[in-house]
Order: structure tokens, then C-alpha cells, then sequence
């Protein structure tokens, strides 16, 4: 049994990067491999969710259109997307689709400086943030469902 579970915590950290043991429980953070995109406009933004977003995540990359972000995710296949609401080329939850159709699993953060905006869900794993943003909920957000409890 105890080899078992050396191996298993062996895996878990090749595969995700980070192990912590307290007490009786065992933590897995993936962060490691966590791949997030932003896309926005505010090229501001961008550049202070990266900064701070790569204490925790490695593996960040941005976009300021829609056009761009969806060749970007294609090419990437983020687990997170950052979405700006209002960009130059178009609504961003309205193309929420074209990103699920690409990846069901991406968990999206749509972020609006409306705070009245309706964002259709179509998917469990949409949230939505208003600005000006609290950069640490994000990242908790991130880190509570890249985490695996042992």
C-alpha cells in the first residue's frame, strides 16, 4: 500500500507540478500545466493579468480581438479563457459557442465593466467578474478547480 501510494504522489507530480502534505491530507496543485488565455482589448489589462496570473500559472497568453483569441485558442487549447465582454470585433459571450465547440472542458471567465450584463451559461463552468477586477478572486477561482484533494 505505501508503495501505491508513493507512486501515485510521484505521478501526481510529474503530471501537475506541485505536491503539499499537511496532516492527513495530501494536496495536488495542477497550476504546473494550467494553460490560460485572456482576451481583451485593454492591452493594460492584459499585460497586469498576465504579471500577476504568473505567480501561480506558468503557461499565460493573450489576444486583444476575437479573431486573434479564437486562432490563439485553437492553437493552444487553454483549460481557462479570460474573455472580455466588449471587443472591437464583436460581443464576446456570444461566441462562447465557437469555444466550446473546440474545447468542452475550458472553464471561462467572462468579465464585463457592466455589471447588469446577462451572460447566457452554457456551460457549468462559465463565471463572471465585473470590473474593475479583484485579480485575487480570479486566481482563487483557478486554483480551487486546479486542485486535487488526496
Amino acid at each position: 500500500m505505501h508503495g501505491l501510494l508513493v507512486q501515485c504522489l510521484l505521478g501526481c507530480f510529474l503530471l501537475f507540478g506541485t505536491i503539499i502534505v499537511t496532516g492527513s491530507k495530501i494536496v495536488c496543485l495542477m497550476n504546473a500545466n494550467t494553460k490560460i488565455e485572456i482576451i481583451d482589448d485593454e492591452k493594460d489589462l492584459c499585460f497586469l493579468l498576465k504579471l500577476s496570473l504568473t505567480k501561480k500559472f506558468s503557461k499565460i497568453e493573450y489576444a486583444h480581438t476575437l479573431k486573434d483569441g479564437l486562432i490563439l485558442f485553437e492553437k493552444s487549447k487553454p483549460h481557462w479563457l479570460i474573455l472580455d465582454n466588449n471587443l472591437p470585433d464583436g460581443l464576446g459571450w456570444q461566441h462562447t459557442d465557437n469555444f466550446l465547440s473546440i474545447n468542452k472542458a475550458v472553464n471561462i471567465i467572462y468579465i464585463s465593466a457592466n455589471p447588469d450584463s446577462t451572460i447566457d451559461k452554457k456551460s457549468d463552468n462559465v463565471y463572471h467578474f465585473v470590473k474593475p477586477l479583484d485579480i485575487g478572486k480570479i486566481t482563487e477561482l483557478i486554483l480551487s478547480k486546479e486542485t486535487v484533494y488526496f
